[in-house]
């Protein structure tokens, strides 16, 4: 049920600030090369926040818990990306991935040691 939630805190977060970026560019308000960093920074930031939470209601192992979190948001955009896009696997989405991963364990650790310093 935790990463249900945490799942929910990342995609809409990343689904609301896409939609707002969206406007943003449509209306000329951002650049192009700025939308490019943004579809970078949204994700890692809301796969950060989503495993913040993750980690806060973990108990212990804040890392397998990440890579776990990790590994389910992987499948998960992996399935959408097949899907609706018909993408095969290049090395830039693997390098996506593991940064995707990387995040998670990070995001899932700070969660805990969070939860540490709160009870102390």
């Amino acid at each position: 049920m935790n990463y249900l939630k945490a799942l929910i805190i990342s995609f809409g977060g990343i689904i609301l600030t896409t939609i707002i970026t969206t406007l943003l560019y449509y209306f000329d308000i951002i650049s192009t090369n700025f939308v490019s960093i943004l579809n970078i920074a949204i994700p890692i930031v809301f796969i950060l926040l989503g495993t913040i939470y993750l980690g806060i209601k973990t108990i212990k192992k804040g890392w397998l818990a990440g890579v776990k979190y990790g590994a389910l948001f992987i499948i998960i955009i992996t399935i959408i990306n097949f899907v609706f896009y018909h993408n095969p696997y290049k090395m830039t989405n693997i390098l996506y991935y593991f940064i995707i991963i990387l995040t998670s364990i990070l995001g899932s650790m700070l969660g805990i040691n969070l939860k540490k310093s709160e009870q102390q």
